[in-house]
């Protein structure tokens, strides 16, 4: 069912994308081999549509859902769903299948800072949220031609692994963050989805 996490799941994350009407996300649980079940995805704010895209004329925006608060800038509505949804990721339990099998709260959700017009308005917004777990995120496409993340030079206070690194706190706005090569986590996520059920390390959604 939505919302429930499989009895085999020892770790939950999220994530946030963010575009100008809507903000996107997931949640998935993860065994430690990398088994996985997307327990909950959709837009905030919530549509009346299992489908639409960023082109309809007839989403329920984040605009929208400011003008009735009274906040009336891009900026000021995308801060207000931030508010709300990280609110309803982080802070709300996400109930464990089986009887009296208790409750996971989301340990890490990662709001992406590739929008270059926003990104400022990203880390003012992870330096005031009283949410622990929310990083900041930066995806990078590294083809062919580029070095691959293990051959970067190593800076002091980074932390390593698999294609994705997190900086120091000195670096980016001050703050810790996470990146990735995203070419590589793409494949990473396909060969997931494509991995039988009852497989270790295949990715499935709810439902």
């Amino acid at each position: 069912p939505r919302g429930v996490v499989p009895v085999w799941a020892t770790h939950l994350t999220a994530a946030i994308d963010i575009q100008k009407k809507l903000l996107y996300y997931t949640v998935i649980a993860w065994a430690d081999d990398f088994t996985g079940c997307v327990i909950d995805y959709g837009a905030f704010p919530d549509q009346p549509r299992s489908y639409f895209t960023l082109r309809d004329d007839s989403l329920i925006t984040l605009q929208g859902v400011g003008l009735k608060l009274g906040i009336t800038d891009d900026d000021g509505a995308i801060w207000n769903g931030l508010e709300q949804l990280s609110a309803r990721l982080m802070g709300g339990e996400w109930r464990r299948e089986g009887e009296n099998a208790g409750t996971m709260q989301v340990e890490r959700c990662l709001i992406d800072t590739g929008w270059g017009e926003k990104t400022d308005l990203v880390y003012e917004f992870l330096r005031r949220t009283k949410h622990r777990g929310l990083m900041p995120y930066k995806g990078y496409g590294i083809t062919a031609g580029r070095a691959p993340m293990e051959d970067w030079a190593k800076k002091t206070g980074e932390t390593r692994g698999m294609n994705w690194l997190v900086t120091s706190a000195s670096g980016q706005r001050g703050m810790r963050r996470v990146v990735v090569d995203t070419n590589f986590w793409k494949t990473f996520v396909a060969a997931r989805c494509s991995t039988a059920k009852g497989t270790a390390g295949a990715l499935w959604v709810y439902g």
